[in-house]
């Protein structure tokens, strides 16, 4: 059931997605996976939102045909060993391991179940698998380590700081067992450099506290932050002992150097989570984890780009959502790898700068001039407020949009075609939508008469998505309003409007429900209430149906318009394009809930259905 792309012209009708539903009753596959760190990380979240999307663009849909289900070890090794367990109790298909810890639980719990793993330093020494060519066993995967690689960071630290005599190295041994491998990789790198390496095994953050504490004490000192999960939970600690006590550090991912750390070389993770996702598709396809050969990890090729001196270019970016919301990172993950497959390697030769506005104005004005003060190179910004903040902040740098529901009628450009000014980007929405949901609503509830439209109270009530319902209200349903401002406001405008019968929901595109879908899917269910939503992620948190363009799609298309500004084009020469592809998604449980059979019809035009 793959979703299909519509070309829309600006004016047009929104068309229907074509073709049937499979009638044949597809096995729901199920996939554990296995994280070391926790959950909380927005970081390797972003790598999880990576994962899936690698899945579903080879045809697999969490909630359609594959059933992911995540455990977070928060780099205790005991934890990790018994949600191994729990995992492999759950019989799936397939099993992800993230790190060493997590393969080798998974694979002292299971010699059936194929295990695919990533970040795994040294999979032949930690008998994972019997070669790197020919795996055997149950489990493959992608191996982080390349022996240069101590030598590297060496090298990179003498260049920043060349008066460093000592380094000391912490990693903590029961979450990173390979540490020997890196170590004897920086001995040989140090011996040649007249540096000294001290290795320190650390347990906690107060062992971390007090090693950082005595490196800084003393003169010439630098540190090495092991590839460890231990690691990766206490890096905000880490970087700034490190920073406290004006200590050259180096550390192995990205994301550290993102979070204030001095510099990092190592794997591209992310790419790593995108791989991981093709040999998960091929395992489920039939290929046995022990024909599979063992992937390595591409490395940030730093003196490379030293010596040809590329100039790291600067994007901002200012999201709706907020950084908890699953949605939004797998959007954010989707904009990155399209960065990534056109040549922008976050980290490498652009720096992406985020900031979640989680739908508030206060937030969406300090955040921008944040990104301005920042001077980037080109802003990304989704939906309407977060622009209008931009321009206010700066009306030169370049912006990309998305999520913008009218973007003449706002002043954000000039014209469609021509958006002049220093604005352009991806609309989401198109006027005849309005018919199509309320079409929708009639026909999943036929005794529906009456329809509160939950709007953007900001948003005068002649213009914009509430303007396109009225326009084709002869279909039978009285109209009402509710505006989206406060929680307990909608909570209680819900409440009134369910006291009477036959009524239902059209749930507009705005930044409340954006972060909202959970509240609001809940309130229509508890009072009983078919509605219909803009977007895929409101019938992911229970809503009922959704009809509205592919937000993730846009993010994709948005990361090419910033690919070719930043290569010289400008914002006002590039048209403001419509969506080109629409979801129609149907949630079959939450149908059955409100007592509603949907019609075989609509479940043969929808893109997904949840059951």
């Amino acid at each position: 059931m793959r979703r299909r792309d519509f070309i829309i012209v600006i004016g047009g009708a929104a068309a229907w997605p074509l073709g049937a539903r499979a009638q044949q009753a597809e096995r729901i596959r199920r996939v554990g996976v296995l994280m070391a760190v926790a959950e909380s990380d927005a970081d390797v979240r972003s790598g999880v939102a990576a994962f899936q999307q690698s899945l579903q663009e080879l045809g697999w849909k969490d909630g359609r045909n594959i059933r992911i289900d995540y455990r977070w070890g928060d780099a205790d090794a005991g934890r990790i060993q018994a949600l191994a367990k729990e995992l492999v109790g759950l019989q799936p298909d397939v099993l992800v391991a993230h790190s060493t810890p997590s393969a080798k639980g998974l694979l002292q719990a299971t010699r059936s179940i194929p295990i695919v793993f990533l970040t795994v330093t040294d999979p032949l020494g930690q008998g994972l698998v019997a070669s790197l060519s020919r795996p055997g066993g149950n489990i493959t995967g992608f191996s982080v380590f390349e022996f240069s690689l101590g030598t590297k960071w060496v090298e990179v630290l003498k260049q920043i700081a060349p008066g460093t005599r000592r380094v000391t190295a912490i990693f903590n041994p029961e979450t990173a067992p390979y540490y020997g491998m890196y170590l004897r990789s920086i001995e040989a790198g140090a011996a040649t450099m007249a540096v000294e390496l001290i290795a320190v095994q650390v347990h906690s953050e107060t062992d971390i506290r007090n090693v950082i504490r005595k490196v800084g004490s003393e003169p010439d000192g630098g540190l090495f932050v092991l590839p460890d999960s231990h690691n990766v939970v206490h890096r905000k600690r880490i970087i700034e002992l490190a920073a406290e006590y004006r200590l050259p550090a180096i550390y192995y991912f990205r994301y550290f150097a993102s979070d204030g750390g001095l510099i990092a070389y190592g794997p591209d993770e992310m790419d790593l989570f995108l791989r991981t996702g093709s040999y998960v598709d091929r395992i489920l396809k039939g290929t046995s984890p022990s024909d599979k050969l063992l992937g390595g990890a591409a490395m940030w090729p730093l003196a490379a780009r030293a010596q040809q001196g590329e100039r790291m270019r600067r994007i901002g970016v200012l999201v709706n959502l907020s950084e908890g919301d699953s949605a939004g990172q797998q959007f954010a993950a989707a904009f990155r790898q399209a960065l990534q497959e056109l040549g922008w390697a976050d980290g490498r030769n652009a720096r992406i700068d985020m900031r979640w506005g989680a739908g508030d104005r206060e937030r969406y004005r300090k955040y921008a001039a944040e990104l301005v003060a920042a001077a980037p190179d080109v802003i990304f910004a989704a939906t309407t407020d977060a622009v209008v903040s931009v321009q206010r902040a700066s009306p030169a740098v370049p912006i990309v949009f998305v999520g913008v529901i009218d973007p003449v009628g706002s002043g954000l450009v000039v014209s469609m075609a021509r958006p002049g000014g220093n604005a352009t980007g991806f609309t989401v929405f198109e006027y005849a939508i309005g018919a199509k949901w309320l079409e929708l609503l009639k026909e999943i509830a036929p005794r529906l008469t009456r329809a509160a439209v939950l709007r953007d109270a900001n948003v005068a009530s002649g213009i914009g998505q509430f303007a396109a319902i009225q326009a084709v209200a002869p279909v039978g349903i009285e109209l009402s309003t509710v505006g989206l401002r406060d929680a307990n406001e909608v909570e209680r405008a819900i409440a009134a409007f369910a006291r009477d019968p036959n009524g239902g929901l059209v749930v507009t595109a705005s930044g409340f429900g954006a972060n909202h879908p959970q509240l609001i899917a809940t309130l229509a269910s508890r009072h009983n209430l078919p509605a219909v939503y803009p977007f895929r992620y409101f019938v992911g948190a229970g809503g009922l149906i959704c009809y509205g363009p592919d937000y993730r799609d846009q993010y994709r298309r948005a990361a090419a318009y910033v690919d070719r500004i930043l290569k010289g084009e400008k914002p006002a020469d590039l048209p403001v394009q419509a969506p080109v592809k629409y979801e129609l998604a149907i949630n079959l449980k939450t149908a059955k809930a409100l007592g509603l059979t949907v019609p075989a019809t609509l479940l043969a035009r929808a893109d997904e259905v949840i059951e």
